[in-house]
């Protein structure tokens, strides 16, 4: 989790305009180290749960419940992804890298205080 938190910290970090590549790509890229860790974690405890198992799981889950929160939470970052989604018509995007954005885009308005939620014009 700190390894992808830095790579998200240096993400929205970039003085660098926002675009698709230093930002979505990069996103996508984060966390690979997580995800693997994850997958196996979840797949032992999918198959084989036993009381130290879910001990471990028990201790784990707000921990990855505030992980999330440190991504989709992230002002700096959505304001990137956002500054991306305005552009979007403009930015010659084929259709799986549109719909990538479009799906980062939803997922941080669905994650954000309702302060922070934007009105919605197509």
């Amino acid at each position: 989790m700190a390894q992808q938190q830095a790579e998200i910290r240096t993400i929205a970090d970039n003085p660098a305009a926002p675009t698709f590549d230093n930002t979505i790509v990069a996103l996508e890229k984060s966390g690979r180290l997580l995800d693997r860790a994850t997958a196996v974690f979840f797949g032992v405890t999918g198959a084989n749960i036993n009381p130290t198992l879910q001990n471990v799981k028990t201790i784990e889950a707000p921990k990855l419940a505030a992980h999330q929160d440190f991504l989709f939470l992230n002002t700096k970052l959505f304001a990137r992804i956002a500054a991306l989604y305005k552009e979007r018509g403009t930015l010659g995007l084929d259709a799986e890298s549109l719909r990538l954005l479009e799906r980062y885009y939803d997922d941080f308005v669905h994650a954000a205080p309702i302060s922070r939620k934007p009105t919605r014009r197509r």
